[in-house]
């Protein structure tokens, strides 16, 4: 081996060490996307069995999961669909994007007594109509930047056509609450954009606008119970509340034990990406692909 033989050799090494330093773990390591999981969304377990993930990051704070897919610690966050299309109003811009269909299924709902039926069907009333005269589009479309109607996911118009209508042996909740003047709601506070304090320390929200404009309808003063949701129906049963405003994955969550209405929201876990990404929805996530095509789609930046 001559002079010049040696040096490229040499080089040769030099550059295989670089890269192996530089790339090694990764390689070792395979493909796989890195996704960050919201808690409370329900589907850890099922994105550890996804075929192409390689780690499933668990952030308590979803607006801390938002701030790590865009800085390129993670390449997708599964959050609430409601939380993803607010972090899109005020954070994302055209940066993000949402996609696939929802992994799960929520909806909100107001929660009553059991036998507290008229009162039941007095709200539900008062919600169709603000369905119908646009105050719930505008206010959906203030916090979350969409008419949550419009969402493709729904497969049956938000509300149902409501009447309140004669029932033998009807109860007399609504009687009682029009005899006592007011009308007590049950919120979760701190829950942004649902519930929480302005900056000037009033409660505010999608779900307080929404109350007042349901207690406007009915013609009847509210006040808002501020409550922790392990504590919502003790307070229900033991008269802290009229009804209570809650997100759930199932009508049977409480037990059956209480009254519930047509849902004023429908969510679900969503899978959100930088504008830019390949990731068109869960499937991708399922998918193999080669530890050298893994390596290029990254930002090298990042790592």
């Amino acid at each position: 081996m001559n002079y010049k033989e040696k040096i490229m050799f040499l080089v040769f090494v030099i550059l295989v060490a670089f890269i192996w330093i530089t790339f090694g773990e990764r390689i070792m390591k395979g493909s796989g996307w890195d996704v960050a999981v919201v808690s409370g969304t329900g589907v850890e377990r099922q994105v550890r069995n996804y075929g192409n993930v390689r780690s499933c990051l668990e952030y308590q704070d979803y607006l801390e999961a938002v701030a790590a897919l865009k800085e390129g610690t993670v390449d997708a966050v599964i959050m609430d669909r409601l939380d993803a299309l607010n972090s899109l109003k005020r954070f994302g811009g055209n940066d993000l994007k949402l996609v696939g269909e929802r992994l799960t299924d929520r909806k909100g709902r107001a929660v009553f007594r059991p036998g507290d039926d008229m009162l039941c069907l007095q709200f539900n009333k008062a919600l169709l109509e603000l369905i119908r005269d646009k105050t719930y589009e505008q206010l959906s479309v203030k916090y979350f930047g969409v008419n949550l109607l419009d969402n493709k996911n729904i497969k049956k118009p938000l509300l149902m056509d409501v009447s309140i209508r004669d029932i033998r042996g009807a109860d007399e909740s609504w009687a009682e609450i029009q005899k006592k003047g007011v009308l007590e709601f049950g919120i979760m506070v701190n829950n942004p954009p649902f519930c929480y304090y302005g900056q000037d320390k009033r409660l505010t929200g999608f779900e307080v606008e929404l109350t007042e404009a349901i207690a406007k309808k009915l013609g009847i003063k509210y006040k808002l119970v501020v409550m922790e949701r392990r504590e919502a129906y003790d307070a229900l049963i033991k008269g802290r509340c009229d009804a209570f405003l809650y997100g759930t994955n199932s009508i049977n969550s409480l037990g059956g034990k209480v009254v519930y209405s047509e849902p004023y929201y429908f969510s679900g876990a969503q899978l959100v990406v930088l504008a830019e990404s390949p990731i068109n929805g869960p499937e991708t996530l399922n998918q193999r692909i080669p530890s050298f095509k893994s390596l290029l789609r990254r930002r090298m930046i990042k790592w």
